[in-house]
């Protein structure tokens, strides 16, 4: 069976870290990569194929929807969807309108919520 890859566009290892812990808890078998940096991801997109891109709006290099309005045509049909610590319908209407497939909240409290909104783009054989 094929792998099915995602890039984690996001500066917080720990954040990162704790992702990967809840969805192996959640019993999904998924490759995660994470890039810190617009740039390394950008790099990343152009040389392999990710089955859905997760993308922090904050970065080090990147503020806001300029970012994004980069990953969207770098991911190659992958499904980008922002990852942020507030989700305001405004602000998920505007990742959408730039080309996301949507908008989810990481707020670790409801870490199964979370996890439940992310597994809208993850296909079932991979759990």
């Amino acid at each position: 069976m094929a792998t099915f890859r995602v890039l984690v566009i996001d500066d917080d290892s720990t954040w990162f870290e704790l992702l990967k812990a809840l969805l192996e808890m959640a019993g999904y078998e998924l490759e995660l990569v994470n890039e810190a940096y617009l740039l390394d991801a950008l790099r990343r997109l152009e040389s392999e194929r990710f089955d859905l891109v997760l993308m922090d709006l904050g970065l080090p290099d990147s503020v806001g929807p300029v970012g994004l309005k980069r990953v969207v045509p770098a991911a190659s049909g992958a499904p980008v969807v922002v990852i942020s610590g507030l989700v305001t319908q405004d602000r998920a209407h505007d990742a959408i309108s730039l080309g996301a497939a949507g908008c989810v909240e990481k707020g670790m409290g409801a870490g199964g919520e979370f996890i439940r909104q992310l597994s809208t783009w993850f296909p079932s054989e991979f759990r």
